[in-house]
C-alpha cells in the first residue's frame, strides 16, 4: 500500500486527520484480517470514542464489541470464507466486478488513467488490482494528508464519487447479507455509516 510520511500537518483540521485514519483501518480490514495488535487497538479504544463522539459511534461500539469477542483465528476464517475462497471469492471487493460485472474492465483503465494523473499506481508485490477496496481506501487516505501540500478537497470528492461511491454500497449490501458474515458483518455497517457521512460531506461542499 501506498504510506505517506506525515508533514504540513498544520495544513489539515483534525477532522483531516480522523477521515485519514479511519480510511486506514478500513484498508487495512479490507486488506486482510485484522492482526493481534490491530484487533486489540480496536478492542481498546473506548476512551478515544468517548472523547471523540459522533454519528458513527453506534457503529464503532458495536466494532469494539465484535473485536473483543472473538478471536483472530475466528476472524481469519471468516476472512477468507468470504473474500478468498477457492477460485472466486463469495463477495467481491473489486470495482470493476460491481460496476461491470467482470474483472478488470473499462472502470478499472479509468481508474488507472486518474492514478496516473494523481502520480499513484500499485506498488510490487500487491498482487490485487488498484480498484480493490482496500486499495481505494488507500488512495482516499493518501489524498487527504498528502504532503507538499494536501489535495484540494475536489480531488478528494472526484475520487471518492467514481471510484467508491460508485458500487461500494451494492457491495456492502452483499456483505451484510451473506450467512457466513459475523465481524465483517460489523465491519461493513461502520463501512457504509462512514461512507454515507463522506457522501453528504462531498454532496454538501459542491
Amino acid at each position: 500500500m501506498m504510506i505517506e510520511q506525515r508533514r504540513n500537518a498544520e495544513l489539515l483540521s483534525g477532522e483531516d486527520w480522523a477521515r485519514a485514519d479511519f480510511y486506514a483501518l478500513l484498508s487495512n480490514l479490507f486488506f486482510a484480517a485484522p492482526n493481534l495488535e490491530l484487533r486489540n487497538n480496536i478492542a481498546a479504544s473506548e476512551l478515544m470514542l468517548a472523547q471523540d463522539a459522533s454519528l458513527l459511534s453506534a457503529d464503532w461500539l458495536a466494532l469494539i464489541e465484535a473485536a473483543k469477542g472473538r478471536s483472530v483465528d475466528v476472524i481469519e476464517e471468516e476472512f477468507n470464507a468470504l473474500f478468498v475462497g477457492v477460485g472466486k471469492a463469495d463477495l467481491m471487493m473489486f470495482g470493476s466486478y460491481h460496476q461491470s460485472g467482470f474483472l478488470n474492465e473499462k472502470p478499472l483503465i479509468y481508474l488507472r488513467d486518474d492514478l496516473q494523473r494523481l502520480g499513484l499506481g500499485r506498488v510490487q508485490g500487491v498482487h490485487e488490482t488498484e480498484d480493490h477496496l482496500a486499495f481505494l481506501c488507500e488512495v482516499m487516505r493518501y489524498l487527504i494528508v498528502e504532503a507538499s501540500p494536501p489535495r484540494p478537497f475536489s480531488d478528494q470528492r472526484d475520487f471518492f464519487n467514481a471510484h467508491i461511491c460508485s458500487w461500494v454500497f451494492k457491495f456492502l449490501d452483499e456483505l451484510d447479507a451473506h450467512p457466513r458474515a459475523d465481524f465483517y458483518k460489523v465491519v461493513g455497517r461502520l463501512t457504509r455509516s462512514f461512507f454515507e457521512v463522506e457522501r453528504l460531506s462531498f454532496d454538501f461542499e459542491v
